[in-house]
């Protein structure tokens, strides 16, 4: 109370006071915002009619996004040039840490590879969280420009990351694909860049496998630079894992069966140089070295319980592996 007291009186602020002022001011805001958020059907009304609705940005109230508020405009995704964001970077990597700590305490050593199914989820509505900690794993962090917008990345060394650069396997959905081309493009930049770094295997898992990929498929007679894609996905215009139609279907009989109908939904390369292009052998080379599949849940406003696609990419994935 006599912070209060102090804050109307516009006495000298302390320390606290000035996080209450500023906590206080938030809340006011919001307070506005939520009062504001009756224009739904006017906004609607308005645009039936050809007027003008006023933009706004989307995302989740519960991941603190309160500039979504008021609601009733015409609301937009994201930038997806300016992903991940900073924030995000610091929340990936984050993940990624704990990630490894907890498979180093169960394994006693790191995972070589990580699998990861990528929801557009992580980018409109955790800024590409789940995209920060791919890039981390791999060794790398975003390069931003002055504006924002992420231009690349930087390659860590290996004295400041401070353990193996851990290779990765993503399957991207395809709406991934459709609308965050920049998402395959970043990661097959870290990848890039990772296998041509010069240093010891053990501590360049993704030069590791990259060189052993690239033996293996010139036996088989495909192209080395298929060694190289990690991102995965559906063939173009194509969308889903497929399992989850041959569940529904009851058409399986073994675990066997999922992860084959998995790996023919699955096995199209996404580079920044190849499209869609198939190349099951090259998939089922990048699954031989994973040791554990994992996502990033962004919001608790929906589970895993409530929709087919959960079982079909990690069930799938799973399978697979």
């Amino acid at each position: 109370m006599k912070l209060l007291e102090a804050l109307v009186k516009g006495e000298p602020k302390s320390a606290k006071a000035g996080k209450l002022a500023e906590a206080l001011n938030r809340a006011l805001l919001l307070a506005d915002r939520i009062v504001k958020s009756t224009r739904e059907v006017d906004g609607f009304l308005n645009g039936l009619r050809g007027g003008y609705v006023e933009p706004g940005p989307s995302g989740s109230l519960t991941r603190g996004k309160l500039e979504i508020l008021p609601t009733g405009r015409n609301f937009y995704a994201v930038d997806p040039t300016a992903l991940p964001t900073k924030a995000a970077w610091l929340v990936g990597v984050e993940a990624a840490n704990k990630l490894l700590e907890s498979y180093l305490k169960a394994h006693g050593r790191y995972p070589e590879s990580v699998g990861h199914w990528l929801w557009s989820l992580d980018a409109y509505k955790a800024d590409g969280e789940q995209l920060a900690q791919i890039l981390y794993l791999l060794g790398v962090k975003p390069r931003w420009g002055d504006d924002g917008s992420v231009k690349g990345v930087d390659v860590i060394p290996l004295s400041e990351l401070g353990r193996p650069r851990i290779d990765v396997v993503v399957r991207i959905t395809g709406i991934v694909r459709d609308t965050l081309p920049n998402y395959v493009y970043l990661i097959d930049e870290a990848v890039s860049k990772a296998v041509s770094l010069d240093e010891p295997p053990e501590l360049n898992y993704v030069r590791k496998h990259y060189l052993e990929h690239v033996a293996k498929l010139r036996e088989l007679g495909r192209r080395e630079d298929e060694a190289r894609c990690r991102v995965w996905c559906s063939p173009p215009g194509t969308y889903g894992a497929g399992v989850n139609y041959a569940v529904e279907a009851s058409a399986w009989r073994k675990d066997e069966d999922l992860a084959k109908t998995w790996l023919q939904w699955s096995c199209y390369m996404y580079t920044r140089d190849r499209y869609g292009e198939p190349s099951p052998e090259a998939l089922i080379l990048n699954l031989s070295t994973v040791d554990v599949v994992t996502r990033n849940h962004p919001t608790d406003e929906h589970d895993p319980l409530n929709c087919c696609c959960y079982f079909a990419y990690h069930g799938g994935f799973y399978n697979a592996v």
